[in-house]
């Protein structure tokens, strides 16, 4: 189990078969090397945010993107499906002074394709989820 949410999302990702299958350049954070197989997955946080503070523990939403890259619309949009099959409305695995209160997606984009040039896929699919953590300090 993590001990972060980041590290939790990681395991999961790891773990599913389905995702192993249909995202086989695996999960990257903030980038992916110009060799991964296609479809991956990049692993983006957006922002953190403290909800509220009770002075031994506080509350933090906590937003996440996890972008899939790939050379067609069909490969990205499984991706796209199994990514949400795995994530929606779990509860995160976490260990430690962190312990999971919600997760919910938020937004879904695509896939839509973008301009194609030697480092770049063609299509891209966006998917993002918050998540609501409860703190001890």
């Amino acid at each position: 189990m993590a001990t972060n949410v980041f590290g939790a999302i990681e395991e999961l990702f790891a773990g599913d078969s389905a995702l192993a299958a249909s995202c086989p350049g695996k999960l990257w954070t903030k980038f992916a090397p110009e060799t991964v197989s296609q479809p991956y997955c990049v692993l983006t946080p957006e922002r953190t945010q403290v909800e509220f503070t009770t002075g031994t523990s506080y509350r933090e939403k906590q937003e996440y993107q996890l972008s899939v890259f790939g050379k067609d619309g069909a490969s990205v949009y499984t991706a796209m499906r199994d990514i949400e099959k795995a994530f929606d409305w779990i509860a995160l695995p976490l260990t430690g002074t962190d312990t999971h209160m919600a997760s919910r997606r938020t937004n879904r984009v695509g896939p839509f394709p973008e301009e194609e040039d030697e480092h770049s896929p063609a299509w891209r699919g966006i998917i993002e989820y918050e998540v609501m953590v409860q703190r001890s300090l």
